[in-house]
């Protein structure tokens, strides 16, 4: 399995490999999450349901007959991507200085990444059927931690926060909207800490809880917050609240799935525009339980 950034770093053709490098740099959760190439439009895999049954015996009795039991669990591709175009006049006329194609092409793929985080927590497979589902969407019973049970949402803790690292284990990523990662600052500078920075693969400053790096997801491409505080509270009385997700990434925890990497399909000149499509056949998949958890009913207070 790569990441984006190792992804771009093996790709040869330049524009392919500026588009994955675009991708992961307008996405702190792309910077993180792995993935796996597949044949065909779909992974499946077995994945362990219960483990099988060990105890003591006495002397000369037999162990007691016992096997663990798995389930099947599949998950389909998604097209995801999009097509810049750029009139020819404005190539032709553009300055010296001015690279028009190359800015339409990063403008698209920056909505594409945005787009991307939205899905990956938002995602509605029932309601959009060209789309995969999302966190909120996938996590149920004990992958799912109530910050309390207040109508309109309880205010977040430093304990609520290590309990949801806990269920998880061993988190690569925190992600979570910036008054959060603001709030739990305000909070470990009230105990006498303070949040850990370290420079991603891109130079990017991230912010570090626990050791954990802090995926922060701002505003979808309409330019609308994806982790608004418009969720319902854990009494489904008021939509005033807010999540933070802890996610394990690896082959055996959380990781995406794709066919190939990115295609880049330059076109060229078609009619009066320059084309450049791209396209991603993606998904993700949670291969166990303990990979992925949520704490909801965060309010802003």
């Amino acid at each position: 399995m790569l990441t984006l950034a190792e992804m771009a770093i093996r790709a040869n053709d330049p524009l392919e490999k500026g588009i994955i490098r675009l991708y992961a740099e307008h996405s702190d959760i792309l910077t993180g999450l792995p993935f796996k190439s597949i044949g065909g439009n779909a992974y499946t895999k077995k994945r362990e349901k219960t483990l099988s049954g060990v105890g003591h015996r006495s002397v000369n009795e037999e162990y007691a007959d016992s096997t663990g039991t798995q389930e099947r669990i599949s998950e389909d591709l998604k097209i995801m991507g999009g097509k810049a175009l750029v009139d020819r006049f404005i190539i032709k006329t553009a300055g010296p200085d001015s690279n028009p194609v190359a800015e339409e092409v990063e403008s698209k793929v920056k909505a594409a990444s945005m787009f991307f985080n939205k899905t990956f927590i938002k995602g509605d497979g029932t309601a959009d059927t060209e789309s995969f589902d999302g966190l909120e969407n996938r996590l149920t019973g004990a992958q799912v931690l109530d910050m309390g049970d207040t109508v309109g949402g309880d205010a977040l803790t430093l304990n609520a926060l290590d309990e949801l690292i806990d269920t998880v284990g061993s988190p690569s990523q925190l992600i979570m909207n910036t008054w959060t990662r603001r709030k739990i600052n305000q909070l470990m500078r009230a105990s006498g800490q303070a949040f850990e920075y370290v420079k991603n693969d891109f130079g990017k400053l991230i912010p570090y809880y626990g050791g954990i790096p802090v995926a922060l997801v701002g505003v979808d491409n309409t330019f609308s917050e994806i982790m608004a505080f418009d969720e319902d509270d854990n009494t489904d009385e008021a939509a005033l609240c807010t999540s933070i997700y802890a996610v394990k990434y690896g082959a055996d925890a959380l990781h995406g799935i794709q066919h190939s990497s990115i295609i880049v399909d330059d076109q060229g000149i078609i009619g009066n525009s320059r084309q450049i499509v791209f396209d991603w056949y993606v998904s993700f998949i949670i291969n166990q339980p303990k990979a992925a958890a949520r704490l909801r009913g965060i309010k802003k207070v």
